[in-house]
């Protein structure tokens, strides 16, 4: 039996309203191909929950098949968003369909990786969870060394460990993540963020004594560690304030908020120039 919905004009703009990806498939009750590609429709639908498939009679909804340019029966149209992505015509296989969704769907490591980046900001790791973390991001960054935003995490949870444990092989081993033969691999904003988080725990431009401090960075509170390190250097009776300045532009180069950042980086400069100025 088809369970798959079937929309007419009135009815398809609420429904491309409500999902985000959407198959529609233009068939008619007199073409036998459409009728045979119907079940492999609903195996779809029911392997894939991202997709949502719905059909449109284009004998009764000639108008909509005309907007939507369907020339030929059975044909298959993409949307995302309600705007067309890709479409197909004829019968065609499984593989041809998954092809043709795959560009468009959430992989299994990226919706683990969102997983594990949601823990992470819920501070919900135990070492052993973070253990399991590191070795399935690990061995995802294998498979795919190019990827960014698994380098990135890796790198977040070896600092996560290392925070949590005190051992430095995780600095180590985090610092061995920007160490590739590929430049092209680092230049990701989430691997630059995660190295500027690795200098400032590494101790290169921090000085771990600074408790306060070091606790904002280590629950990666940056805009307060850089708001906090400001208003220290604007305080400043001295001119000694060069480790303080590097701290600072580190911090701003790790806030992910770059709007804040220049915010705050425009703040440094209209005080450095009325510190010169005494």
């Amino acid at each position: 039996m088809d369970h798959t919905p079937e929309l007419t004009a009135a009815t398809l703009p609420e429904f491309l309203q409500q999902h985000a990806l959407t198959l529609l498939d233009f068939w008619a009750p007199s073409c036998a191909p459409c009728l045979a590609m119907m079940p492999l429709l609903e195996k779809i639908q029911a392997d894939v929950c991202e997709l949502n498939i719905a059909k449109i009679n284009a004998d009764r909804e000639q108008a909509v098949a005309q907007s939507y340019l369907v020339r030929s029966l059975p044909t298959l149209v993409l949307l995302q968003r309600g705007l067309e992505v890709g479409r197909l015509q004829g019968v065609v296989g499984e593989s041809h369909i998954l092809g043709l969704l795959a560009p468009f769907l959430t992989t299994d490591i990226e919706q683990r990786c969102a997983e594990i980046e949601q823990q992470r900001h819920q501070r919900d790791f135990s070492q052993q969870q973070l253990d399991a973390a590191i070795a399935e991001l690990t061995d995802a960054l294998n498979n795919a060394p190019d990827k960014g935003e698994i380098r990135a995490l890796l790198m977040h949870c070896y600092l996560d460990r290392f925070l949590l444990a005190g051992n430095n092989d995780d600095l180590g081993a985090a610092e061995s993540l920007l160490q590739v033969a590929d430049f092209s691999w680092l230049r990701s904003p989430q691997v630059q963020q995660a190295s500027s988080r690795f200098q400032l725990l590494n101790g290169r431009h921090f000085d771990p004594a600074d408790r306060p401090l070091y606790q904002l960075v280590a629950r990666e509170c940056y805009d307060q560690a850089a708001e906090l390190l400001l208003a220290r250097i604007e305080h400043q009776t001295d001119k000694k304030t060069e480790s303080q300045q590097s701290l600072l532009f580190r911090l701003l180069d790790t806030l992910a908020d770059r709007k804040r950042a220049n915010e705050l980086r425009r703040r440094f400069v209209q005080w450095k120039n009325r510190h010169i100025g005494r």
